[in-house]
């Protein structure tokens, strides 16, 4: 468990740097989700693509701006990139996550509202495959014809569970 203590560690010690070095609000908010983007990529497969941005849908709808969009790398036709910024379709789209300096009720919140604008989107790019092999996956209980898209908030500190959930 040593090497998941220094892990741990080195994300800690880069949002000190974050926090230290930069005062301004969105700034420091910008570079905490860095830190956190920065982390997954030293230990998510590279088949994934980690950035954030938009997610879009084939009806022309799209989620709000949303921290960190983790897709596949190999898959994905990517509509607009400009550093880690992208507008992806939904279809690729794994998981969506909202990162947080200090997790409060106003900021889960707000995290929610993100991931609600993701879950109104559609996975309507896919050709269901007639045939003699059905393919779906089963998750939370369901089984599915496409990936469903998972939602996550990461928070660096959080006030406690129990003034989270009142």
């Amino acid at each position: 468990m040593e090497i998941f203590d220094q892990v741990a560690e080195k994300m800690r010690s880069d949002l000190a740097e974050a926090r230290s070095a930069i005062q301004h609000p969105g700034l420091k908010g910008a570079s905490f989700e860095e830190v956190f983007r920065r982390f997954l990529r030293s230990y998510l497969p590279a088949t994934l693509d980690i950035s954030t941005g938009i997610i879009v849908d084939s009806a022309g709808r799209s989620s709000r701006q949303i921290d960190v969009i983790i897709s596949d790398a190999a898959k994905t036709p990517i509509f607009y990139r400009s550093g880690d910024t992208r507008v992806v379709p939904v279809e690729s789209v794994y998981s969506v996550i909202e990162v947080k300096a200090t997790l409060d009720s106003r900021e889960l919140e707000r995290a929610f509202e993100n991931m609600k604008s993701v879950r109104a989107l559609r996975k309507t790019g896919y050709e269901i495959e007639n045939g003699p092999i059905v393919r779906s996956k089963t998750l939370y209980r369901r089984k599915w014809d496409t990936w469903p898209t998972s939602y996550f908030v990461f928070a660096f500190d959080s006030i406690s569970l129990d003034e989270l959930v009142s």
